[in-house]
């Protein structure tokens, strides 16, 4: 009997190793919680629709989801026109929408006027997302990026903070002139180091703002530092 229990563990164990990528690839489209999660995904999408774009008529009940950026969509008609959505965080990608606002604000000429957009230095990235429940109101993104020399030291921690609170204050003064800003973060990269998964190794400290309240150094300085 102990013999045949070994076996039949032994054929499981084969099974489990034949079958079990195949039930990671079908899963992986699905997104995070599996089916739940792209059934929520949808109704946010088309809850979002229905306000903002009532003429749009959602394309099924499914949300897809995206391997390579990550998070969900949903795809509309528009008369003969196709759209779609995209949602992540809890809010919703709107592409045509974002463009219309960056416009609007200039945000672009703004961040390239004010020296926030260096190529090999630094850069500074804008999105504006939207909640369903409040698709009035854009909830909007800054995330700043920069680096070090590969001949320069590599600074400790206490340098690189304050090397990240330089930048963040000077990106966040100039663009909340512009916007309110919800949510805030920012990296930095030294040249020749690497992840450890490999990649560039980025050091980054985002800061989530309520309603009113603004970054401060003590933001960058105290926040929790997060590494890939």
């Amino acid at each position: 009997m102990e013999g045949l229990g070994q076996k039949r563990l032994g054929v499981g164990l084969t099974l489990l190793l034949l079958v079990g990528p195949l039930i990671v690839f079908v899963l992986l489209p699905l997104g995070f919680p599996p089916v739940i999660g792209n059934l929520m995904a949808a109704r946010a999408m088309k809850e979002y629709a229905a306000q903002v774009h009532p003429e749009w008529r959602a394309q099924g009940h499914w949300a897809g989801y995206d391997l390579v950026g990550g998070g969900y969509y949903l795809s509309f008609s528009d008369g003969d026109e196709k759209r779609s959505l995209g949602y992540g965080g809890l809010v919703v990608e709107d592409k045509g929408r974002e463009e219309a606002l960056r416009k609007k604000l200039d945000i672009d000429s703004v961040i390239r006027r004010t020296g926030l957009w260096v190529p090999d230095q630094n850069i500074t990235m804008w999105s504006a997302r939207w909640s369903p429940q409040m698709p009035d109101e854009a909830v909007i993104s800054v995330d700043v990026q920069f680096y070090g020399g590969v001949d320069e030291p590599i600074p400790d921690e206490a340098v690189m903070r304050e090397r990240m609170a330089d930048q963040a204050m000077l990106a966040y003064e100039v663009l909340a002139a512009h916007c309110p800003i919800h949510r805030f973060s920012v990296r930095y990269h030294h040249r020749g180091t690497e992840g450890k998964q490999g990649g560039m190794l980025w050091n980054r400290i985002t800061v989530d703002l309520p309603q009113g309240e603004t970054v401060t150094r003590d933001h960058i300085l105290t926040g929790e530092l997060a590494t890939n």
